[in-house]
């Protein structure tokens, strides 16, 4: 199969109905040369864009039946940022008079419109949002690599969540910046500082948590768990978008009344609920290989216990550990711990990160 790149306008818009028409995007190798082309242009657009750009202003995709957690987001940003929804139909109706600004969305969302317009209607939303640049933050860019693929291709700005996990098709793609954390997307951001004293002032239990999605093909997380819930009940399976139907305060309720919770990764990446448990004041118990990533984000290494292979036939050590640690602590850990999740942990952070960096690059 050969190309005449000559042809192609380096556009999204063009690269993508070319990979759909002739290899359906999939084959990496192919597009190379294609992704080059398309980046060749990306200054001259963002020059356009920052023309009009109202710096902190972005538009926010919004899915609240598909994507509960990441609903909370939009509705969680901070009040310096000015961000506005933009629904699904919207998005489907096209702009109109909006002012250019950053469209943020995650890998899910990007799906989510793949999935219900298909490849040549998810082009054709590209094409009337090109004045917009897309900003793709990637919650799985640890397993899912065609998503993620998919993600750098049709973005201005691409972050990874995962540090050391998976890989970009060229490092030369210019969409492809450097790692930001999820952070906590449970709670708006206000609603938690609100809920400070409370949080800080918990009975909880020394059990630990864990009540983890199941995901059928990471097998080994799946066993990890198992093992696990051998010795404690509440490290288990659970139905997430049930949890996620409850408001809250009782979400946050069913957080803040323990000390301990179990956090088991897909590899090495760091799940949401690992955020979640130092926001509520909790200390999360994790597997070795996710201390790198921790590191890379500069994680107090105060603030989480690791766990090993040997560790897991013997959780109980662990766990014993672990709320040594947490009285050794003292009140004044759980403070700590709470106030730097909300400095540093809850998604405000991430978005707050991301728009720096765009202003930055442009200008």
């Amino acid at each position: 199969m050969s190309f005449d790149y000559k042809r192609i306008e380096p556009s999204i818009v063009e690269l993508a109905q070319l990979c759909e028409r002739e290899s359906s995007w999939r084959q990496e190798n192919i597009l190379f040369d294609c992704i080059l082309e398309l980046n060749s242009d990306r200054k001259k657009r963002l020059q356009e864009f920052k023309k009009d750009w109202d710096k902190r202003s972005y538009y926010i995709f919004n899915d609240p039946v598909a994507y509960q957690n990441f609903a909370n987001i939009s509705g969680s940003c901070s009040e310096k940022h000015l961000g506005a929804r933009i629904e699904f139909d919207d998005l489907i109706s096209g702009p109109g008079i909006l002012t250019p600004r950053p469209l943020i969305l995650t890998n899910n969302h990007l799906n989510y419109l793949l999935t219900k317009l298909t490849f040549p209607g998810l082009v054709d939303v590209r094409r009337q949002w090109a004045a917009f640049p897309w900003v793709v933050q990637d919650y799985d860019n640890h397993h899912w690599y065609q998503m993620s693929f998919l993600a750098q291709l049709l973005s201005e700005f691409y972050f990874p969540s995962h540090p050391y996990c998976g890989h970009s098709f060229n490092d030369d793609l210019q969409s492809i910046k450097n790692p930001i954390r999820i952070g906590s997307t449970q709670w708006k951001k206000k609603f938690l500082e609100d809920k400070f004293e409370e949080i800080v002032d918990a009975e909880r239990r020394n059990e630990p948590a864990g009540r983890h999605n199941f995901y059928p093909k990471f097998t080994y997380r799946n066993r990890t768990i198992k093992t696990l819930n051998a010795y404690y009940d509440d490290v288990n399976f659970t139905d997430v978008m049930q949890f996620h139907n409850q408001d809250e305060l009782s979400r946050l309720k069913s957080w803040m009344c323990r000390r301990l919770h179990f956090v088991v990764p897909v590899g090495g990446d760091i799940p949401i609920r690992f955020y979640d448990s130092i926001i509520t004041g909790g200390i999360p118990l994790i597997p070795l290989a996710m201390k790198k990533s921790l590191d890379y984000y500069n994680v107090p290494r105060e603030f989480y216990l690791c766990f090993d292979l040997e560790d897991l036939f013997n959780p109980t050590k662990l766990a014993n550990a672990a709320i040594e640690q947490y009285y050794a602590s003292g009140k004044e850990g759980i403070l700590e711990r709470v106030r730097y999740g909300l400095d540093a942990l809850h998604v405000d952070c991430a978005i707050r990160e991301i728009l720096d960096v765009i202003d930055a690059e442009i200008n």
